[in-house]
């Protein structure tokens, strides 16, 4: 049996740590009940895949700029990030340089370019 679904498939629970402590509590999950999903499994007998449950309908907005926002697509990679090293080290504010990075095609957050400034200051 084989199983595709939705970045958001699922659904939202807090974590122990969160519920245990009280911390973490800006932190966002990707699971928002979306019903999109595709179980296949192989039929031996034929020699090919049927489709057990099928449904494409998501419940949330879907599309190159959404998908551009994940965190695992925000990076940015070779002369991207070579230029806000060198903004970051020369003491831009990390607000503005998520401006230019989003000028120039990389969608980053304040937050991403934070993360960089953090990594710089501890390798000195």
């Amino acid at each position: 049996m084989c199983r595709s679904v939705c970045k958001h498939f699922g659904h939202q629970t807090a974590s122990r740590l969160k519920l245990q402590k009280k911390i973490r509590t800006n932190q966002s999950i990707l699971p928002s009940d979306c019903p999109t999903n595709i179980y296949l499994s192989f039929n031996k007998l034929r020699s090919h895949y049927v489709i057990k449950t099928l449904n494409v309908e998501h419940d949330h907005p879907f599309g190159s700029m959404e998908y551009d926002m994940y965190s695992s697509n925000r990076r940015p990679t070779g002369e991207m990030l070579h230029q806000a090293k060198v903004l970051i080290d020369n003491g831009a504010n990390p607000l503005l340089v998520a401006e230019y990075m989003n000028t120039h095609g990389v969608h980053d957050k304040p937050r991403d370019i934070y993360n960089i400034k953090q990594k710089l200051s501890f390798r000195g």
